[in-house]
């Protein structure tokens, strides 16, 4: 069973981007654009993942609802592309099981890059298997203004620090968890998210526990 579209199969620079996605943003939107043209990408694969391993947060949405999210968001970018690798497997979701997946219907010549938030950057000790990954990818370390990694070689090593590629991207103060909490307060959540993902939210009445909160929610034809 193939992961990727036979577009993405072909391309000599594509990127993966992991996370939750619980729900995408534009802020993650914004970032995969700007880093696909800072490194001249010919693609991003945005990878939901079934459980983060190394978080232990409220129990995301249901995975399928995640993937069709951000099918929903990217649906007008022909350089973007979701891929459910990570839906279909049980358990934790493993960055460097992804990668080997994802590799094995590539060219060897393809280059594969793995965008990281900077914070993320400092756990990735943690992460399983760390050096097979920067090994079998190009790991980009996404900064943003504030982002404070000058512990970074002390955690990682001179060796380790010198794999990874900074990239200064622009960030918007959005997080997928102040929109689940918009959404249950009943606020608006226009202009965080794109309007397909805002319509699919409310008639899926995702992020509230009120029976007929899709309904009740202020600015819900938004």
């Amino acid at each position: 069973m193939t992961v990727l579209s036979a577009a993405t199969r072909q391309a000599r620079r594509l990127a993966l981007m992991g996370g939750t996605f619980d729900p995408i943003h534009l802020g993650h939107l914004l970032v995969a654009e700007f880093v696909a043209e800072h490194l001249e990408l010919e693609k991003v694969v945005f990878v939901p993942n079934r459980i983060p391993p190394l978080h232990d947060s409220k129990r995301p949405a249901p995975p399928t609802r995640r993937l069709e999210m951000v099918q929903l968001a990217i649906a007008d970018n022909p350089r973007f592309e979701a891929c459910a690798v990570e839906l279909q497997r049980e358990g934790p979701s493993y960055s460097i099981d992804t990668i080997r997946t994802v590799r094995q219907e590539l060219s060897p010549q393809a280059e594969l890059y793995l965008i990281v938030g900077a914070d993320e950057l400092l756990l990735l000790p943690k992460w399983r298997e760390p050096a097979a990954i920067l090994r079998e990818s190009r790991v980009v370390g996404v900064t943003r203004p504030g982002s404070d990694l000058s512990t970074l070689e002390t955690v990682l090593g001179a060796e380790w620090t010198a794999l990874i590629e900074l990239v200064k991207a622009p960030q918007i103060e959005i997080s997928s968890s102040e929109i689940r909490r918009r959404v249950a307060a009943g606020l608006s959540i226009r202009y965080m998210t794109p309007q397909p993902v805002i319509e699919y939210i409310y008639a899926h009445k995702l992020y509230t526990e009120n029976p007929d909160g899709a309904a009740q929610v202020r600015g819900a034809s938004l």
